[in-house]
């Protein structure tokens, strides 16, 4: 499998890679979806849905993963099961309680028999709304103007794409990149989950200056965005931490470089120059399997592998050139890091502090 392209055109809706049974299930779909109703997961391959539908979060129809989280899809792309490659999807998750539901884009195990192998851990590519959890009973809507919105259990506005009547939308689709979009009759992309970047960073996903930079989370268990960010500008790639100003800690990717490859991961991260010096940074994956790197709350960029229907243990690939006393919380947030990872405290020694008003 080569890299995922880029490509902002949808074609139609990679029907190439989703074959007779894609188009079969999809006339059904459309039957079923020409009425506003409100749905319920249901178990297949059903990668796409069309204006005025509706999906809530029913407690009832959850289902759960051998890690403590529940999930209810909403859409499946399981059309590349037969090379063992995983299922992608969108839907309600729960990372062990009902009390905060997230709208996602996830990756799962396939089997030949269901669509997910419930025995093994379910990772979370994105979140719609990593800040702002909703209840059981929220509900998920593609409106008739071509707006996805999710609203909570008592109609309050979580999060929308913000998509209006004049942008043409048609219908909505997960691609096999793990890439969440609304499309046009052309099939052009009119909104793309892309262009949002979280804490993970897929294969075919650009880095550009502004607001598409990859924010790690406060923790494991708190997704709300954290002090460790990871942003592109004119000369490349670099991590930082938030201070007054903000500290960079890495530059992974700068100067005169057109590309950096990660040679044990079949990997590599293209430097793309646009027009009024304008820069990004293209993640490309030369792997079979499915690819992906996570910034993580400890400010380490890891990078992961699907074979076989199994996830390996992610490297670091900032700490390989960096070493362990790389990132700024190595020690936690106030320990000194020397000799390769060995943590002390500050001693009284006026060089380690100053005053916000030094001079």
């Amino acid at each position: 499998r080569t890299s995922h392209s880029s490509s902002t055109h949808l074609g139609f809706l990679e029907a190439e890679a989703m074959g007779v049974k894609w188009v079969h299930d999809l006339v059904v779909v459309v039957v079923m979806l020409n009425c506003p109703c409100f749905l319920y997961a249901r178990y297949g391959d059903y990668p796409s849905a069309n204006l005025s539908t509706s999906w809530i979060s029913n407690p009832d129809r959850f289902s759960g993963f051998i890690d403590g989280s529940i999930l209810l899809p909403v859409l499946i792309n399981n059309s590349n099961m037969t090379q063992g490659y995983p299922a992608m999807g969108c839907g309600f998750y729960g990372n062990g309680t009902h009390d905060s539901i997230f709208f996602v884009v996830f990756v799962a195990g396939a089997t030949s028999g269901s669509t997910f192998a419930m025995g093994s851990p379910l990772e979370i590519l994105w979140s719609a709304n990593r800040a702002n959890p909703v209840k059981m009973n929220a509900t998920l809507h593609l409106t008739s103007d071509g707006d996805l919105v999710l609203r909570d259990a008592d109609g309050t506005l979580a999060w929308s794409t913000g998509t209006a009547a004049g942008q043409s939308v048609v219908g909505m689709n997960i691609t096999l990149s793990g890439n969440l979009l609304l499309y046009d009759s052309n099939g052009s992309i009119v909104w793309q989950s892309f262009d949002h970047p979280t804490d993970t960073w897929l294969p075919g996903q650009k880095l550009s200056p502004g607001q598409k930079r990859l924010t790690a989370s406060v923790s494991v268990m708190n997704w709300t965005a954290g002090p460790f960010y990871m942003s592109c500008s004119s000369d490349g790639l670099f991590a930082f931490i938030e201070a007054n100003p903000p500290q960079m800690y890495s530059n992974v990717f700068y100067g005169d470089e057109e590309s950096i490859r990660f040679n044990l991961w079949f990997m590599r991260l293209d430097l793309i120059k646009g027009k009024s010096n304008s820069t990004a940074v293209l993640y490309v994956s030369q792997s079979e399997g499915f690819q992906y790197m996570r910034f993580h709350p400890d400010g380490h960029l890891r990078v992961y592998q699907w074979n076989g229907g199994l996830q390996t243990d992610g490297d670091d690939i900032l700490t390989d050139s960096l070493g362990n006393c790389a990132s700024p919380t190595a020690c936690g947030n106030y320990g000194i890091c020397s000799n390769e990872g060995q943590c002390s405290c500050p001693v009284e020694d006026r060089s380690y502090f100053r005053e916000l008003s030094f001079r």
